[in-house]
Parts: structure tokens; sequence; C-alpha cells
């Protein structure tokens, strides 16, 4: 068995989820999510559920009769919406990102990181107002106050 040792820094706030629980103010006293998007029992993973969320805040609306493929219009939506749900860690004990903006360095290769171009693009792109508007869709409030660069282990099982 092999161990994945690559890394992804993100812009956004830590959801948390592993074994150290949420980051987010909307857990039961159990310490479960309580986002009704999050409860889904039909075996979607939870960024894919969250993703739902994002798109309907994007204006994504399925409509067979626009022709062209259904992804392309989803990758569109979230394109506008500008935000992901990514997820981090061990496959038994995940733990999400609400990201603006990713780098990822994988196993021999390094990713140099400019992060004047990048806190440039932040203010241009209005990530953080990206970021606010998708944890408002979620129904979420960060214990973080503001967003940051979070440095997480990747994941490999999806």
């Amino acid at each position: 068995m092999s161990v994945r040792t690559d890394a992804r820094l993100d812009f956004g706030f830590a959801l948390g989820g592993d074994e150290s629980g949420w980051q987010v103010a909307e857990v039961d006293a159990y310490g479960a999510l309580l986002a009704d998007w999050a409860r889904v029992d039909d075996g979607t993973p939870l960024e894919e559920a969250g993703e739902r969320v994002l798109l309907a805040a994007a204006g994504f609306a399925p409509d067979p009769a626009t022709g062209g493929s259904r992804w392309r219009q989803q990758e569109e939506a979230l394109q506008r919406q500008g935000v992901r749900i990514v997820v981090h860690g061990h496959v038994d004990f995940p733990s999400y990102v609400l990201a603006a903006h990713s780098i990822e360095a994988e196993r021999g290769h390094w990713a140099a990181v400019d992060f004047a171009e990048l806190e440039a693009r932040a203010r241009a792109e209005d990530w953080a107002g990206r970021l606010r508007a998708a944890l408002a869709a979620l129904g979420l409030t960060p214990a973080q106050a503001y967003p940051a660069w979070l440095l997480a282990p990747c994941t490999d099982y999806r």
C-alpha cells in the first residue's frame, strides 16, 4: 500500500468534518452537521450535495431543451459561482474546505506560489465575496472569521 504525499493549498474556509469535527456553527449536540443539504441519504458524497446548492445559487437550472452537455452547463455555472467544496484527508475521515482557489502539488513535483499575484487576483475576482455568498447559500457559519490560505493533504479516494 502506498501513501499519497500530495498537498493542496486552498484559499477559503475550513469546514472541518474529519475526526476533529466540523468547524462551522451549524452542528447538533453530537457534532453532526445540521445543514439540510448535507443530510442526503442516497449515498451522495457531501461535496456533491453541497455542489447542488452552489449550482442553484449560480443560476443553474438543467434544461434538456438547451442542447449541449449537462456537465458543460454545470461547469459554467460553477465557474460563475467561483467556489468549490474541496475534499481533504482520508477516505474514512474526510474534511472539507470551501475554496475560491486551489493549488495542488503532486509527489515528485512542486508548485511555485506567487502570493502577490494571487492576492491581486483575489481582490480583482472578489474571492472573499464569492465565498461569503456560497456560505450564505449553504447556510453555514464558519469558525474562521475571514478566508485564509489553508494547506492540507490531498485525498485520492474520489
